[in-house]
């Protein structure tokens, strides 16, 4: 239920970043990982809104590997992307963000926070309050 939220939210800014543009709009998601079903589902979630959207998304799995994260995003950086959608494999991340950022790029930190000066905005879980929850089932 979480991981449907957390994709709501994200439709909701891709609803407004066509707005923004005349013609398609080219969109970057680099994903720290799609072999976790949660990432996994994050994955589908931006291809399937993109297409409803009409925006072209490139969908970056970096792997778990900061390197990788690196490198597509840089290259994603030289496609005249629109909006950076990326959810980071460890602190390296905040690099790409503020690059994306100073090329005035905006930058969508989805589940892992890059910290409010290095993203346009940040969607994700609170494990404290998930962690508080009752146990169902």
């Amino acid at each position: 239920m979480r991981e449907r939220k957390i994709l709501l939210i994200a439709v909701l800014f891709l609803l407004f970043v066509p707005r923004l543009f005349a013609a398609p709009a080219l969109i970057a998601f680099s994903v720290s990982t799609s072999s976790n079903p949660f990432y996994a589902t994050m994955v589908q979630g931006v291809k399937d809104e993109a297409a409803a959207l009409g925006l072209d998304v490139i969908i970056l799995d970096a792997q778990n590997k900061i390197e990788k994260q690196m490198a597509d995003v840089e290259d994603a950086l030289t496609k005249n992307i629109k909006v950076l959608l990326i959810n980071g494999v460890d602190d390296g991340a905040i690099n790409l963000a503020k690059k994306a950022l100073g090329r005035g790029i905006p930058v969508m930190a989805l589940q892992r926070n890059l910290g409010a000066a290095n993203m346009t905005a940040f969607i994700g879980t609170n494990n404290t309050v998930l962690g508080d929850l009752p146990k169902t089932g």
